[in-house]
């Protein structure tokens, strides 16, 4: 989410066309989604996978360590590992005890809000759509499925996590007005670190839809 010269425009009065000829759709101030201020401030960092943060501060000093795909920070050590069908990732934590750490995930699903996009958890209940915020405590395992994707992602936590799953949208302008635009879902885990030395791990895998 970043700025649009049009944002400017949305904390106007409704605008009305002054003059000779036909107004352009681009010159009339109107709202085909309620939009509030906080709608369109730009994020202060890329919207990628596996955004870490300590105590609800974002980590960003995490330096390369001499083994391939692992980083390291004070009291923390992050790697990536490939896995036949997506990745692992662990992070090996030392004297953090009692700390909230937490990791982001934006997926740009195709389905987006629409009725092929879901939440299945891992009972197989669907509690609702990727258009929906959803929230779950002691989460261990979370599938998206996306029928348009033809497949689903399945997301399993060791151990089990703090799961906040919403729509992320940005506000664009059509002939329509004002409109939000869902571009992914953030998935945000997060964990009370449970001991001087542990382990937090988090897997993302690829499932194809099976075939009729």
């Amino acid at each position: 989410r970043y700025h649009e010269h049009y944002h400017d425009r949305i904390s106007t009065a409704p605008s009305q066309h002054q003059g000779d000829g036909i107004a352009s759709a681009h010159d009339i101030v109107r709202f085909k989604h309620p939009v509030s201020p906080e709608d369109i401030i730009p994020d202060p960092l890329p919207r990628s996978l596996f955004l870490d943060s300590l105590d609800g501060q974002s980590l960003g000093d995490y330096r390369a360590d001499v083994t391939p795909l692992c980083f390291s920070r004070p009291g923390l050590a992050k790697s990536y590992a490939l896995l036949e069908d997506g990745i692992e990732l662990r992070w090996h934590c030392q004297g953090q005890a009692g700390r909230r750490f937490a990791t982001r995930l934006n997926l740009a699903m195709p389905s987006c809000d629409g009725f092929l996009g879901r939440f299945v958890l891992a009972d197989g209940r669907v509690p609702c759509g990727f258009g929906q915020p959803l929230a779950l405590d002691d989460c261990s395992g979370l599938s998206l499925d996306d029928g348009v994707l033809g497949g689903a992602l399945r997301l399993s936590a060791c151990p089990g996590a703090r799961l906040d799953a919403r729509p992320h949208h940005t506000v664009s302008q059509s002939e329509a007005g004002f409109e939000k635009i869902m571009q992914a879902v953030e998935l945000t885990f997060s964990w009370t670190i449970p001991a001087d030395d542990c382990t937090l791990t988090l897997q993302l895998h690829i499932e194809p839809a099976a075939r009729a």
